[in-house]
């Protein structure tokens, strides 16, 4: 946000990490932009924060996914709830 107000433009989304009080660590992207009136002066701002961690989980789960059928000597069969095999 202080790069948007300082240098009087929007600024692409940029990941960055957040500690919380008690040490977990959220990593998020920040997206600040300006508001402007009629005539162009600046009268405000929003920034927008996006929760990666979901997103992180996931990418951890398909990299470790990944590496088991990587190194797997065997085949490797996966099925739906219901028992019907997918893959």
């Amino acid at each position: 946000m202080a790069i948007a107000l300082l240098e009087e433009r929007d600024v692409p989304w940029d990941q960055a990490i957040s500690e919380r009080p008690d040490g977990e660590l959220i990593p998020f992207r920040a997206h600040p932009r300006l508001l402007r009136n009629e005539s162009g002066e600046i009268v405000g701002a929003i920034n927008t924060l996006l929760d990666l961690r979901t997103q992180t989980l996931a990418d951890e789960a398909r990299i470790r996914l990944a590496a088991i059928v990587e190194s797997s000597m065997d085949a490797i069969v996966s099925k739906d709830i219901n028992g019907i095999i997918t893959s």
